[in-house]
């Protein structure tokens, strides 16, 4: 683990089980959660497949790599539909100009509204495709699995999370904090978690941040 950079993955989650994770932990400064989408982007000049990321309001801080033009998501607007563009489509769909900031794009038909720009050759997670842009939980968060969107689905377990250690705690002390939570949750919801209710972190250099905490 980077002494400089504390932090971790977590590999196969949900949303529900992440938000309980994020609102009880005493040990990291935030999480965030990330999942690859693809989608169409049209209006700009033809219509664009796009490789991106759907993560929530943390991420950018959580990496210590704030976007280079506008901001990153707020947690008020997690759930609705925004969008960080990569310095890349910024300069060549819309010819790096900085008054994108606040206007719509569509993707999938849809608007998501451009909060920001991200640096110069920011990748995350860097073992994917370049990203094109990263979005909110717009998609997630609206669209329907059965009667209800993905960010209320227990059992769906599609996420990766990256967290930052809180300055001073171990990782010992973040697995116990973990373990607890994990088990609490794993109790409270037998039918959707069946027994992962265990979660295991491992020093893990090859990230941006060092450790991995994977469900059992």
């Amino acid at each position: 683990m980077r002494g400089d950079m504390p932090g971790g993955v977590i590999a196969n989650t949900s949303y529900p089980d992440f938000f309980d994770w994020r609102a009880q932990n005493h040990v990291f400064e935030n999480m965030a959660t990330f999942r690859h989408a693809g989608y169409t982007l049209t209006g700009a000049r033809t219509p664009l497949h796009i490789d991106a990321e759907i993560v929530t309001a943390e991420f950018f801080s959580v990496l210590g790599v704030p976007p280079s033009l506008g901001r990153g998501f707020r947690p008020e607007g997690e759930k609705g539909r925004f969008a960080v563009l990569s310095h890349e489509l910024w300069q060549s769909e819309y010819a790096a100009d900085p008054a994108i900031l606040g206007k719509s794009i569509t993707l999938e038909g849809q608007p998501y509204t451009v909060v920001g720009v991200a640096a110069a050759g920011f990748r995350f997670p860097i073992q994917s495709s370049p990203q094109q842009l990263w979005t909110s939980l717009g998609e997630d968060a609206q669209a329907a699995v059965g009667d209800r969107p993905a960010t209320a689905e227990r059992g769906q377990h599609m996420l990766d999370v990256i967290a930052r250690l809180k300055s001073g705690v171990s990782l010992n002390q973040a697995q116990a904090d973990m373990n607890i939570i994990a088990e609490a949750l794993g109790k409270q919801y037998p039918n959707e978690n069946g027994k992962r209710y265990a979660t295991y972190l491992v020093p893990e250099m090859e990230h941006l941040v060092g450790a991995l905490v994977l469900p059992c």
